[in-house]
């Protein structure tokens, strides 16, 4: 007999396979007209395209039980549910957002009943006869199931190394103990051991040349492919305080339909998954197109990584020396970052040098690392820049105040002053040396307010502190993006206390006389 509970679980099965079907056919279309090969028989797309059909084909025998007086069975089995999927109204969610956290619960948006289906995962209750992988008995608990699936029947390709907690071990530096007093003789010592380094370790202009072939190689490389992209220098590869060790950091900027054949698949994707998500997988796709490209182009350590916040295609040239090279896609904004800090960098020479000591000072205490929770080298650059605007005689303005024209990047307001002549003119009212400017910097860190402000470039006043409820002190404030700390980064209370402890004694040991060469080996 055919019930209206019957007729009910038709309707929604039909629903359910209408919806399937749209799917598939979207997926077949991106298979035959928008991925690359690689992407197109990975193995995850073809375990996505057999996971649909077998659930399609649990559709179509429900659907068939139905019509012959029986109830839901296949499609229940399958994904694990209790019983039969019921509906909510669209409204009843809106209303109750919660719902989507409730545990043991799947979400399916029905696009033409306006409704969202539920399903009741069952939980294995244990003892279970056997595993359900194998025939495996007395399995007792969760633990032991996992404990079991891990050993028999899960494999990893590559088993990476352990991250362990570094330890931050430190003696804390007591100023009130010790007289620091530099004397003329170590702060000239200082200036010229300053210049004496930035020189040993910034490239020179047959080593800038080299990787600037090497950019222009796979520019051209790229632009097989998508010719009217554009290789661009980012970070430290172009903001002007660039390491002979540095990495070449490469944005390539791209239209976002580009990687598609044509436009209506980019705007069909738009309509299904929204603009942000067809921009991340446009954005996968042409890294996946330089990734194969560079397989057959025998570079080595070739990887393709999704960071927190970016992704990237990274690799080392077979050059000459070896080039280290990460390559982005359509971050606007670093791009952008990169020309603000380049002018910080270009009002005083001073600025950039004592920027490369600094960077090279952190990497030598172990506290530029994020990593393994501690600062990165930008961090390091933004404390110099915001140093040089705080002095009693300013080298450095603040470029983002009081800019008329508007300059905004992927909503982000990248707007700041470019015309650095006035700047230039005002930096050479401070005439301290590299010296006395870097024991000052030391100095103002050893002795700044964490607990209440936040180093933020953007403008001339103090900052209060970001996220005042974190437990962790250190605050940076990005200068483009609002909601960034870099400070974040920082995972542990002794890795805080570790790079104030370094300012402290680096300033001592400068002030006393210890070379800084001793310092930055």
């Amino acid at each position: 007999m055919f019930t209206s509970e019957n007729t009910k679980d038709l309707e929604i099965l039909t629903t359910y396979d209408e919806n399937l079907s749209i799917y598939e056919k979207m997926l077949s279309s991106l298979k035959s007209h928008v991925f690359t090969p690689a992407l197109a028989n990975s193995k995850q797309f073809t375990e996505m395209i057999a996971k649909l059909k077998d659930i399609k084909a649990a559709v179509e025998k429900d659907k068939a039980r139905l019509n012959t007086g029986f109830g839901v069975k296949f499609i229940i089995d399958l994904l694990g549910c209790k019983k039969m999927p019921v509906r909510i109204p669209k409204e009843t969610f809106k209303s109750n957002p919660n719902l989507i956290n409730e545990n043991n619960r799947t979400y399916i948006e029905d696009t033409f009943n306006v409704c969202i289906v539920r399903f009741d995962h069952e939980k294995p209750q244990f003892p279970i006869p056997e595993c359900p992988c194998c025939e495996q008995d007395g399995i007792t608990s969760k633990q032991e199931l996992l404990n079991h699936l891990k050993k028999s029947h899960i494999t990893y390709k590559s088993m990476k190394k352990k991250w362990e907690q570094p330890n931050f071990s430190f003696q804390n530096v007591d100023f009130d103990k010790m007289e620091v007093n530099p004397t003329p003789g170590t702060i000239r010592n200082l200036t010229n051991s300053v210049g004496q380094i930035y020189s040993q370790n910034t490239p020179t202009q047959d080593f800038q040349s080299m990787r600037n072939t090497v950019i222009e190689y796979l520019q051209k490389l790229i632009q097989k492919y998508f010719p009217d992209s554009e290789l661009l220098k980012y970070g430290s590869s172009d903001n002007g305080f660039c390491l002979q060790s540095s990495d070449i950091d490469l944005c390539l900027v791209i239209d976002e339909k580009s990687p598609f054949k044509h436009p209506k698949y980019y705007n069909l994707l738009i309509q299904e998954i929204g603009e942000n998500a067809t921009n991340s997988l446009s954005e996968i796709i042409v890294l996946s197109k330089i990734y194969s490209t560079l397989l057959a182009d025998k570079v080595k350590n070739l990887e393709m990584i999704e960071g927190a916040r970016v992704k990237i295609v990274s690799f080392k040239t077979p050059t000459d020396p070896p080039f280290s090279v990460d390559v982005c896609v359509n971050r606007r904004v670093v791009l952008e970052n990169t020309r603000l800090i380049r002018t910080y960098s270009l009002i005083d020479e001073r600025v950039a040098k004592i920027g490369v000591i600094i960077k090279l000072w952190a990497k030598e205490q172990s506290i530029a690392d994020p990593k393994n929770g501690t600062l990165s080298s930008y961090a390091y650059i933004l404390l110099v820049i915001y140093f040089f605007q705080k002095i009693s005689n300013p080298i450095l303005p603040s470029l983002q105040e009081e800019v008329v024209v508007k300059n905004y990047v992927d909503t982000y307001d990248c707007s700041f002053h470019d015309d650095i002549q006035v700047f230039t003119q005002q930096a050479k009212l401070n005439t301290d040396s590299e010296g006395l400017l870097l024991l000052q910097f030391f100095k103002f860190y050893s002795f700044f307010d964490w607990n209440s402000n936040t180093v933020d470039i953007r403008k001339v006043q103090y900052s209060k502190k970001m996220n005042k409820d974190s437990q962790f002190f250190i605050s940076i404030q990005d200068p483009f993006e609002p909601l960034r700390n870099l400070g974040d980064v920082i995972t542990n209370q002794e890795a805080c206390k570790l790079i104030i402890n370094c300012f402290k004694q680096t300033y001592i040991d400068l002030s006393r006389g210890i070379s800084l060469n001793n310092i930055i080996r």
